[in-house]
């Protein structure tokens, strides 16, 4: 989660609920500010509550300004977050390897997003708090929802940046930029 002027501009899709029938979508990798490759999740799921083929980590480093660090996956793929703290937001860089044709980069958001030649911009009660340059020409804006509290879902919205696997390996760069 990503936290500016008390606003929560990148969410996760919270829990919903145990048995309410939305809570596979909720607690799917897609459902978090992550990157996804084609047709894979980060665990595997039996019923719901019964998650197996845990992650495990890798080569973590992180101070008050920097944060690295990669997630293997047993189904099949390693996803290396690097987040570095900059003068005026921050600088996101994700390497995925693994097999596939694609990855999805993806962010949620309760805010406005209004696609720009500058970027994604991310608006609040008409106040602009940030904006997100995405590397991709491929960038889209699809409906998703939150659950902020048991049984109860909102309507948000879901960045999706497209990507092509090349020789095993996907490189995304972001940055984001806050307004003061």
């Amino acid at each position: 989660d990503l936290w500016h002027k008390g606003v929560n501009i990148l969410c996760d899709s919270g829990t919903y609920s145990y048995a309410g029938g939305l809570e596979a979508e909720y607690s799917l990798t897609s459902g978090h500010n992550t990157v996804k490759p084609e047709n894979l999740e980060q665990m595997n799921k039996r019923g719901v509550f019964l998650v197996y083929d845990w992650t495990e980590r890798k080569d973590i480093s992180h101070d008050s300004n920097h944060f690295s660090g990669t997630m293997i996956s047993k189904t099949g793929y390693e996803h290396t977050r690097t987040v570095s703290k900059t003068e005026t937001g921050f600088m996101i860089t994700d390497i995925v390897k693994g097999s596939g044709n694609k990855c999805s980069l993806l962010f949620h958001t309760p805010c406005k997003p209004i696609i720009s030649q500058g970027g994604i911009e991310l608006y609040m009660d008409e106040e602009k708090l940030c904006v997100i340059n995405i590397d991709s020409s491929e960038i889209r804006v699809d409906k998703g929802y939150r659950s902020l509290y048991y049984l109860a879902k909102e309507e948000i919205n879901t960045i999706i940046a497209e990507y092509e696997m090349k020789n095993f390996q996907c490189r995304m760069n972001t940055t984001i930029n806050f307004f003061e």
